[in-house]
């Protein structure tokens, strides 16, 4: 689920969606590991790794020239500041932008990872009925 949130967040910056699965195998070549829309480094070195890729031929077209690497920064920065991370460098918690300015996170191990209201645990679900 926090992948397929960072994943927009690449869209909504204009990487083109038909570029974004090149660009994944780069950066798992790069980090070593298979999940990296959800890794810390994907806002710092991440990005750098992308704007590289798109250079090449492989990843050409991967970044519109009307965003640049700078305002690609910004937003994935932004997605992911929604992203909890373990201790483990892997995603914990995903808090639910769309519900600002409520407080609402996704959390494995509360309300068996349905959404649910920090402040009073009520789940969402329960909440759109009443």
């Amino acid at each position: 689920m926090a992948e397929a949130w960072v994943l927009e967040g690449l869209r909504q910056a204009g990487v083109r969606p038909q570029r974004i699965r090149p660009a994944l195998e780069q950066l798992q070549r790069e980090f070593g590991r298979e999940f990296v829309l959800v890794s810390a480094a994907l806002a710092t070195d991440g990005i750098s790794v992308l704007w590289d890729f798109s250079r090449t031929e492989a990843g050409a077209g991967l970044i519109e020239g009307r965003t640049g690497q700078t305002v690609i920064r910004e937003i994935v920065q932004d997605y992911l500041k929604y992203v909890g991370f373990a201790a483990d460098g892997y995603p914990n918690l995903l808090e639910l932008k769309p519900f600002e300015p409520s407080k609402v996170v996704v959390d494995p191990y509360r309300s068996s990872g349905q959404p649910v209201f920090v402040t009073s645990g009520a789940k969402v679900a329960t909440w759109r009925r009443c």
